[in-house]
């Protein structure tokens, strides 16, 4: 909620400032791919970077990311 959600929206379904984290490139990634992307960010498509975040939040992060299931399955 606290980083992600104005981006992401409440569920993770994607807003206007950022898509929706439960699309399948998302769910596929591997936790290595996704703590780099966290880390570095993807700054010219507005990714921040979070480096400042300490690597056991990105970690938790990954985690949540990766229990996400596809968007037919947010709550409603």
């Amino acid at each position: 909620d606290k980083h992600c959600s104005e981006c992401h929206g409440e569920y993770a379904e994607g807003a206007r400032k950022g898509p929706s984290l439960r699309a399948q490139p998302v769910l596929d990634a591997t936790p290595g791919t996704l703590f780099w992307v966290l880390t570095n960010g993807i700054v010219r498509r507005g990714m921040p970077v979070w480096s400042k975040l300490p690597e056991p939040e990105r970690w938790q992060l990954v985690s949540y990311l990766k229990s996400l299931h596809a968007i037919d399955a947010a709550p409603q």
